[in-house]
Parts: C-alpha cells; structure tokens; sequence
C-alpha cells in the first residue's frame, strides 16, 4: 500500500526507506505534529538562563526537569528506556541523578542545614542540565516521519508503530531484521524475551530433556508477576551435534559468549548445566552505573549505601537462571 503510494507520486521508495533507516532511532510523529526538532525544547524552556537563586533551585529544578517529557513520551525514570534513546553520554547519568534527587531517595540524615543543601544541590545539576543540548542528538540520531508515509519494509512489533513515540532499530545487522524497529520504553525486555525464547529452541535442538529457567532473584512476588519458573519437559532423546544445527536460525548465538560455552560443555558428558542471562545487550546498561555513582556522591544531600552499584544492577538488570538437564528424565 505505502509502496503504491510512493510510486504514484514519483518518490523512489528505496531512496525513503534508506533516509528512515539511516539514524538509529525514528520517531514517529504524533498527530497534528509536523517535522521539527524536538531538540530545541529543551533550550526554550531556560531562556538562556543557566544558574538560579539556591533558595529556589529545587524548584526550578522540578519545573524544568518536567519539561523534558517531549522525549517521545519516554520513561524518563527508567534507565533501560534513557540508554535505548542512545542520548549524549553526559545526558543519561544526569537524567537519572535527577529523577533520582527529585524523589527525595538516599537523603544525608546528617547535614545540619537539610533544606539549604537539598537546594544547593538542585542548582549544581540545574546549572547542568541548563547546559545539556540535545539538538545535535536529536538531528544525528532521529528520523522523523507521520505514520501515514512509513515507507514499506520497515517493520514493527505488533500493535506498532504508535504516533508520538520513539523507536530504535534492532541492535545487530541481520538478513532479515534490518528494517525492524522496537520502543524504547521497552526494547531491552523485548530483546530479553526474544533472547529467552531462542535460548529455549536452541536448548531443545542440542537434545535436552528438561530446561529451567526461573527469575535469579528472591523476590516472590517478582517471581510471581512474570510467570517463573518456567519448565519445558521433553522425552528421552540423543544428543545432536552443534555441526548438525543450523547456526542461522539463532539471531542471538553468536553474540552470547556463555550460550556458546555450553554449547560446547554439553557434550564433554555432562548431565546438566547451570548458568544465568541478564537483560543486558552488549554491555550497554551496565556501563552506565560508574559514572551515575560518581555523580551522586558529589551531592552533599544524598548518601548512597556502599553497594549502590549492586542494588541498580539488580533493580535494572533482570536475571535468569536456566537449569538444563540431557539425557533421560530420571538419570
């Protein structure tokens, strides 16, 4: 349909659909929007101001902080969602400092004057936030384009594309997903269910007879909310050689160091095997924890617990635990 569209009007159709996949994200307009750049938002609202009174900076801190949600309607207070939008390095610890501050979380119990370091604090990430542009991230990285002239071969998630929303392309170059385009408000648990479901196919291939794979925490009712453990029992079966299975199959193999390396322990006569996978792709989200630890330690106003690296991997990285039996049942 958008093909024929195209062609009537004289547009190459591959030449749009090279512009919309050459920018790792594409936002999808909302309606009555028009093409613009989003960007500049995010200077209006300072008015060239950088600085503000300390006895007021919690406030406008607040109040411009609010302002950011023009970005795409993004999570601004998940860090998945910040890392997916590929913002400027500086932007994500910040963003996230921020949210975190603002929710009055690891407050100092020991300074003597509360209120006037809170807002001490406040204007020293206003004063940055003031200085953060997002204009040049936003025409690097962003294609803009109305859901009614999507180009055809870009594809979506079903119930997608959404106006108004932000959509970042799948993570490797792939025969057939280099058009595929995911939310940021949920591309790394998308990819982590994707990743779950091969792990499942390509465990069942090798021959197992029994696979686990339960939630690697002990929150109940986390464990509970999604659906864990999950247990896939299959009959007595000989072992297949990785030679005997199409590598192609699996999108996410080659990328997963610890898959290969069972792959390969599997037939060196072991019965079961044990080991976890995270949400993580590439390292992308754990590279983030460092310098969003660096920056709150310079707030006077919060005082983080020594194993506050720790506690926001746990809190952003969900982890699975699969438990993989060969061989007959009840061997």
């Amino acid at each position: 349909m958008f093909r024929n569209k195209y062609q009537k009007a004289g547009i190459d159709t591959q030449a749009v659909l090279n512009q919309s996949l050459s920018k790792p994200l594409l936002y999808v307009l909302g309606h009555g929007e028009v093409s613009g750049d989003p960007g500049q938002i995010n200077q209006a609202i300072f008015n060239g101001q950088t600085d503000v009174s300390i006895a007021r900076g919690e406030l406008e801190l607040r109040k411009a902080f609010q302002s950011l949600t023009f970005i795409s309607k993004a999570s601004i207070d998940s860090l998945a969602t910040l890392t997916a939008l590929l913002l400027p390095g500086a932007a994500i610890p910040l963003f996230w400092t921020i949210h975190t501050f603002l929710q009055q979380k690891y407050e100092n119990p020991d300074l003597d004057n509360h209120i006037n370091r809170r807002n001490h604090d406040a204007r020293l990430l206003f004063k940055q936030l003031a200085h953060q542009n997002l204009s040049p991230w936003y025409a690097q990285s962003v294609t803009q384009v109305a859901s009614s002239h999507l180009p055809a071969g870009v594809n979506f998630p079903p119930e997608h594309p959404l106006p108004g929303q932000m959509y970042r392309y799948y993570p490797y170059s792939l025969k057939d997903k280099d058009h595929l385009y995911y939310p940021v408000n949920n591309y790394f648990s998308i990819l982590f269910e994707e990743r779950e479901q091969e792990l499942i196919t390509l465990l069942s291939d090798l021959g197992a007879t029994k696979i686990v794979i339960e939630t690697a925490s002990d929150d109940r009712i986390a464990l509970n909310r999604e659906g864990h453990p999950k247990v896939f029992e299959y009959g007595p079966r000989p072992r297949v050689s990785p030679d005997d299975i199409d590598i192609e199959r699996y999108y996410w193999l080659a990328h997963e160091p610890t898959w290969q390396s069972v792959v390969g322990e599997s037939f060196r006569g072991l019965k079961t095997i044990e080991f976890t996978f995270d949400m993580d792709v590439m390292g992308l989200l754990k590279t983030r924890f460092q310098s969003i630890y660096q920056l709150m330690s310079k707030l006077d106003s919060m005082l983080l617990p020594t194993n506050y690296q720790e506690m926001l991997c746990k809190q952003v990285i969900p982890s699975r635990r699969v438990q993989v039996q060969f061989g007959a049942k009840d061997a």
